[in-house]
């Protein structure tokens, strides 16, 4: 099972402390090319400026991000924890109006080939985002984010600690940013740091988010082999806590050149029902509709009000409305090769805002609205050793980027 150790993590310096916020910024992955502009514009030290760049075409972008990285640890902008600690981090937010709060520790794992089933992936990946991470990796040798991963502990065995230590003054306070409030506490008490090892050390852990990274972690693990591959950056948390939640991930594309939109719903038509959907693009009233024998969404093309309830009877037990996109459009419809697609081709929102902002850019564009995964069958599926497409589940909030920093092999 995974073997966790605490460590010396460089953190923004205290100096900053009234400027977190600022300084942090969303998973690479989910950073439009506005919102790097706007990151940027946040602040000359985002960590944005170490993990993405303007011009991806730049052959020596790699080589730059490591050098600021450099530049900021030499200016103390970044400053090295002085004790190895296990990181406690409270995440305030809401979904669908109600306050919630997570709780997850940040430690380093001992990275380990799938086969192993120490570490359950649940979801396929790309290789052009793959390739990308590696190289940065390969360069920078370092990490901004964490791999986020889930275990089961009824006990509550964090949330324990947590009540301990949230009278302390935490090591680190971030003012609401994207709607997410975060504090931090450094854990350096030996009782409390081999609870937690402890606690992962019985189990296998599921990989919530970060998929790519974590197959990057591996790929390095065997290319360069040593002290600065033997771990990972992990943030766990707990799947048995009352305020866990999965949210959806839309799909927008547009149609290939030799479909029309008429065409495209007559072929559709030939595997689904579909029927006008009164509500519109009510995620409430999709869900509440979720069948045990049926799958379902809903379709809206651009330039249309129009929204459509896609259905079909369920193939198997395990037959979900991510298998059917992937199955009965992408792959049979389009013919396309999902591994293989440009990163472009296919955009992903979890918001119905930003769905309806993305399709209405999209020319030909075609909006797939979908109920959130089952969790049950997201785990049932990685300890049966099988993968969903990617981006089959949103893990809400998305954890930090640039909040704790791992210099590969520096512990």
């Amino acid at each position: 099972m995974p073997s966790i150790i605490p460590f010396r993590a460089w953190l923004y310096a205290k100096s900053f402390s009234k400027e977190y916020d600022r300084l942090i910024s969303p998973p690479y992955d989910v950073i439009s090319s506005e919102m790097l502009e706007e990151l940027r514009n946040k602040h000359s030290y985002n960590s944005v400026r170490l993990s993405l760049t303007e011009d991806t075409n730049d052959p020596d972008r790699y080589k730059k991000m490591r050098d600021r990285f450099i530049d900021w640890k030499s200016k103390g902008i970044l400053e090295r924890a002085s004790t190895p600690a296990v990181y406690l981090i409270e995440e305030k937010f809401s979904v669908e109006g109600k306050s919630k709060t997570r709780l997850g520790f940040v430690a380093l794992m001992e990275v380990s080939d799938f086969s192993k089933r120490e570490v359950l992936p649940h979801e396929k990946t790309l290789s052009g985002p793959k390739k990308d991470r590696l190289a940065l990796l390969e360069e920078m040798g370092a990490e901004l984010s964490q791999i986020f991963l889930c275990y089961k502990d009824p006990a509550r065995t964090l949330e324990t600690l947590h009540a301990a230590e949230s009278i302390k003054t935490p090591t680190m306070r971030v003012a609401p940013t994207y709607g997410v409030e975060r504090k931090m506490w450094a854990l350096t008490d030996e009782a409390q740091v081999s609870a937690l090892q402890a606690l992962i050390q019985n189990q296998s852990v599921l990989i919530a988010d970060g998929h790519h990274r974590y197959e990057t972690a591996v790929a390095m693990q065997k290319s360069h082999p040593g002290p600065k591959s033997h771990y990972v950056q992990g943030y766990f948390t707990n799947l048995d806590a009352p305020d866990f939640s999965i949210l959806p991930i839309h799909r927008i594309f547009s149609l290939p050149k030799d479909f029309s939109p008429e065409s495209f719903q007559k072929r559709l038509a030939e595997k689904f029902e579909i029927h006008p959907f009164d509500p519109g693009l009510n995620l409430e009233e999709l869900t509440q509709r979720k069948s045990s024998q049926r799958i379902q969404f809903l379709m809206q093309m651009s330039g249309d009000s129009k929204v459509w309830l896609v259905s079909r009877k369920k193939e198997n037990a395990d037959d979900a409305e991510i298998f059917a996109l992937q199955k009965d459009i992408f792959e049979s419809l389009f013919q396309w090769n999902i591994a293989e697609i440009s990163y472009d081709t296919l955009k992903y929102e979890h918001e119905t805002e930003a769905f309806q902002k993305t399709l209405a850019k999209m020319p030909r564009g075609v909006g797939l609205f979908l109920p959130p995964t089952d969790l049950d069958l997201v785990m049932k599926l990685a300890l049966r050793g099988e993968r969903m497409p990617q981006k089959s589940t949103f893990f809400f909030p998305k954890i930090a980027t640039g909040l704790i920093n791992y210099e590969l092999g520096s512990i």
